[in-house]
C-alpha cells in the first residue's frame, strides 16, 4: 500500500508542476532540451530521465529510463504521445504509471526530448559491476 501511496504522490506532484512548465513559446529547435528541462522537474520520482540528474526515483520498482523507452523498437511520436496521454493504474494494477496530465505543449516537448535519446550513444556494457566490457 505503500508503494501505490508513492504513485499517487508522484502523480500529484506533476499534476502540480504541469500547470506552469510550458506557458511559453519555444523554437522548435529547442524542444529537446526543453523537454528535457520539463522532464527533470516532473518525472524524475519514477524514471531515469537523464543519466547526469540530481537524484534518482524513489520507487522500488524498476521503471525504463528515458532512454530505454527511447530505444523501444517501434517507438514513434505517436505510441509515445498517446501512452503519456492515457491513465494505466487501475484498481487491479494500480502500480502502473499514472496519467501525468500534460498539456499539448508539454507532451510535444517530452516526446520531442525522449525521441532524441535514441540517436544517443548507448552507456556502456558493463559485464560485471566495475568493469567496463
Amino acid at each position: 500500500m505503500i508503494e501505490a501511496g508513492r504513485i499517487l504522490a508522484c502523480g500529484l506532484v506533476v499534476a502540480s508542476l504541469a500547470s506552469d512548465a510550458a506557458a511559453q513559446r519555444i523554437p522548435e529547435a529547442e524542444y529537446p532540451n526543453a523537454g528535457r528541462a520539463l522532464a527533470l522537474r516532473l518525472c524524475t520520482p519514477c524514471h531515469v530521465v537523464s543519466p547526469d540528474q540530481e537524484t534518482g526515483p524513489v520507487l522500488r520498482q524498476r521503471t525504463l529510463s528515458f532512454a530505454e523507452i527511447a530505444r523501444q523498437p517501434g517507438m514513434t511520436a505517436e505510441a509515445l504521445r498517446n501512452f503519456l496521454a492515457t491513465t494505466h493504474s487501475t484498481m487491479t494494477g494500480p502500480m502502473r504509471m499514472p496519467n501525468p496530465m500534460l498539456d499539448e505543449e508539454q507532451l510535444t516537448l517530452i516526446v520531442s526530448y525522449i525521441l532524441s535519446l535514441d540517436h544517443a550513444a548507448p552507456p556502456p556494457r558493463r559485464d560485471r559491476p566495475g568493469k567496463e566490457g
